[in-house]
């Protein structure tokens, strides 16, 4: 029955958020803008290929400086908006669908993709654009809550 898949789809879901915490970290490093490029102001910083393990080294060998975080993932410049909310956040808004509370929070220095990773633009929408196109299931007694 519907009910009854229901509770199990909400058993699932919680067995999942307990194996991964219910708090998750990621990191997105943006591509370098047209103007960085032009004044080649990245020139120096080396930022190696983001894998699925979630470490994510920078490094700028002509000042010296180097660090290593770890996440629960990390997104390199080449991974598409779509793709990060494919992989990140539609889970969540699963979750959501499904009455769990969710929180999406975008937090950096100015400058660093916030606003374009959350918003986006006319090419490209960003996660919260994308949260708000996605389906969510519907009450088959027609209530709305």
């Amino acid at each position: 029955t519907l009910s009854s898949s229901s509770a199990a789809s909400d058993v699932y879901k919680r067995q999942v958020v307990e194996a991964r915490g219910n708090i998750r970290c990621y990191a997105r490093v943006r591509p370098p803008s047209a103007a960085e490029e032009a004044a080649g102001a990245l020139a120096d910083v080396a930022l190696p290929a983001c894998a699925d393990t979630g470490t994510l080294s920078l490094c700028a060998p002509t000042e010296g400086k180097a660090g290593s975080f770890t996440f629960d993932r990390a997104y390199g410049p080449s991974v598409s908006t779509a793709d990060l909310f494919a992989d990140g956040v539609a889970p969540l808004v699963a979750s959501f669908s499904h009455g769990f509370s969710v929180c999406v929070l975008a937090y950096g220095q100015t400058g660093s993709g916030k606003t374009h990773t959350m918003l986006g633009d006319a090419f490209s929408p960003g996660v919260n654009v994308l949260a708000l196109r996605v389906r969510t299931p519907r009450d088959p007694r027609g209530a709305s809550g």
